[in-house]
């Protein structure tokens, strides 16, 4: 098998190593995880090869001439340089792991953020680092959940709220704000919910078939820190929202008293967890196993109970915006365009089954 030479870098050290194709792909799909150290980044690549870590890595520069290819990895500049075989990796693939219980293969996807740049020489590589190492130095990266729960949002409810809603609720999430860069919250809320989601569902998957949760992003990271907002959040954030609304007081503090009582209470209506420790987990990129209560399972039911008994593999809880407010403001969609088309296939679709069902009926 070809020998990649892997150079990885953070602010701090500068390590390498011969590797084949097979750890390299790894160390590509573990920036999914936005590591912007080597811990974090040894981390990360425990998910995609079992078992595979950096010790066998050397902070002792390579000497020995090296004809084949490269993998070079700055976790600051978020620049990678590469082969073209990696290169149709990125920023969407997958690895394949090894399930131990049955030696068979599995294929775990992953996806990188748009904010990591690709190269296929180390010339290009060599003439995009020192710029974008002093993009990462000065660029202060905002923690727009300061804004989202913070003090702001009750501030926000106390003036605007006129007994309307739907309106406030409205006003709040698109209203561009210069503490939030000049976005709304709406904005904030969907810019990285679609990758959220598929990072989530693709461990889910990998614990289903691997047997174990794979390594989860540590709380002292930044991607954990600045992490995206997924679906999962997205929906605590709406009931968050409509438990102020419909408790509304205009003291500041009492609507800050019940925020904070109800982020860390038990859901009164759907799954009884904690809504803070749902966030915590999706940040985290852990699934929220279900358990059979969650599931709806009869306890009285003989074939449900026997069903749950041979279900070898865990299965997870999903919250969804099944009961949220009509609109294109309260959807997912990132523009009313979008959701309009949705709109208007559902309304056709609608339509063709109702002239179906009008149809087998006169027969």
């Amino acid at each position: 098998m070809e020998q990649y030479r892997v150079v990885l870098c953070d602010r701090q050290k500068r390590l390498s190593e011969e590797s084949t194709m097979t750890v390299a792909g790894y160390l590509l799909a573990a920036l999914a995880a936005d590591p912007r150290t080597l811990s974090e980044l040894e981390t990360a690549v425990g998910r995609f090869g079992p078992g595979t870590d950096l010790s066998w890595f050397s902070d002792v520069p390579i000497t020995k001439p090296h004809t084949g290819k490269i993998l070079l990895i700055d976790l600051p500049a978020r620049l990678i340089c590469s082969s073209p075989e990696l290169g149709r990796m990125f920023p969407r693939g997958e690895v394949t792991c090894r399930i131990e219980k049955d030696m068979s293969d599995f294929p775990v996807r992953f996806w990188i953020s748009d904010e990591w740049k690709f190269v296929e020489s180390e010339e290009e590589f060599q003439k995009h680092l020192p710029m974008r190492r002093m993009e990462d130095e000065s660029n202060i990266q905002p923690d727009f959940r300061k804004i989202l729960y913070g003090r702001e949002l009750s501030e926000f409810i106390v003036a605007r709220f006129d007994g309307n809603a739907t309106e406030c609720h409205a006003s709040w999430l698109t209203t561009p704000r210069e503490d939030l860069s000049e976005r709304s919250p709406r904005q904030i809320l969907l810019q990285h919910q679609e990758q959220v989601d598929f990072d989530l569902y693709s461990r889910e998957l990998q614990w289903s078939f691997m047997g174990e949760c794979p390594p989860l992003i540590p709380v002292d990271s930044d991607a954990y820190r600045f992490a995206g907002f997924g679906t999962h959040e997205f929906v605590i954030y709406y009931d968050l929202i409509r438990h102020l609304l419909d408790n509304f007081t205009d003291d500041i503090e009492q609507l800050e008293e019940l925020k904070a009582k109800w982020l860390e209470s038990p859901s009164a209506d759907g799954p009884s967890r904690i809504p803070a420790d749902m966030i915590d987990s999706e940040r985290r990129r852990l699934p929220l196993e279900a358990t059979a209560s969650e599931m709806m399972i009869d306890e009285d039911c003989p074939i449900c109970q026997m069903m749950l008994s041979e279900f070898d593999t865990p299965t997870f809880l999903h919250l969804d915006s099944a009961h949220f407010e009509d609109g294109y403001v309260f959807s997912s969609y990132r523009t009313e365009e979008e959701w309009l088309k949705n709109r208007r296939e559902w309304e056709e679709f609608n339509r063709r089954f109702e002239e179906s069902e009008r149809v087998a009926r006169d027969i």
